[in-house]
């Protein structure tokens, strides 16, 4: 799963990585992270959602996603 996320967050918000992390921020690329765990497009599942369902264990992603919300509780109102 970092392998398949990692790059796309490599370049999220590349003209602030000298910035002072903000609450704003934060929210933001968590919403992302949320974003590319489930879909990208708001109409079809991403292919990091379909590769980690068909490794047979939902909860896996379930957890992946719940941390990130209990993490940034800002996130909560968007999922």
């Amino acid at each position: 799963m970092k392998a398949n996320i990692s790059p796309r967050l490599a370049n999220i918000y590349h003209d602030r990585h000298e910035q002072i992390l903000t609450k704003a921020l934060l929210l933001r690329t968590y919403n992302r992270v949320i974003e590319y765990l489930t879909t990208e497009n708001s109409r079809s599942p991403s292919p990091l959602l379909i590769i980690l369902l068909s490794q047979g264990n939902p909860l896996n992603l379930v957890i992946v996603i719940l941390k990130r919300i209990l993490i940034c509780k800002p996130a909560r109102v968007r999922s």
